[in-house]
């Protein structure tokens, strides 16, 4: 009986535990749909600041004639492009967490669009997007609030 159990225990961790182990192995490299998509939306966020950037700056000018009411959504607006832009550095940070050893090799890449995307050349992209956001979101504190 105890060599019955020992050869039943014996079978039971030699197959169960590397299918175990191999189910919980990752790929090497993320998701390209998932890469495209963060690099898409941070794209997208981009564009939506400067564009508030832009319409804000027209508010200033013609302060008088502009009502409050499109003053305050133009700031939802930005508000909005703030949020998007978090949400796509909270996505790149998950990325960067579950494939952590992609992110620091230096030889590991992936073609996104036909162009050699390494992570140092996608860390430097979203540093670069962050420090513009930054810069323009300093900009619009210096924006009185109309008392109208």
């Amino acid at each position: 009986m105890n060599t019955k159990s020992l050869l039943w225990i014996f079978l039971l961790v030699s197959f169960a535990l590397p299918s175990s182990m191999i189910s919980q192995t990752q790929t090497a490299n993320p998701d390209l749909t998932r890469m495209r998509l963060l690099l898409a939306i941070i794209e997208d966020c981009s564009k939506d600041q400067k564009e508030l950037e832009a319409e804000l700056e027209a508010m200033e000018k013609q302060k008088p004639n502009v009502s409050y009411e499109l003053y305050m959504q133009a700031k939802e607006n930005l508000a909005i492009a703030s949020k998007c832009k978090a949400r796509a550095q909270r996505e790149y940070d998950d990325l960067k967490a579950d494939y952590e050893g992609w992110f620091k090799s230096s030889t590991s890449a992936m073609s996104v669009d036909r162009e050699r995307i390494t992570p140092g050349i996608l860390e430097a992209r979203i540093r670069a997007v962050f420090a513009l956001y930054l810069i323009l979101s300093g900009q619009f504190n210096l924006f009185a609030v109309p008392e109208h």
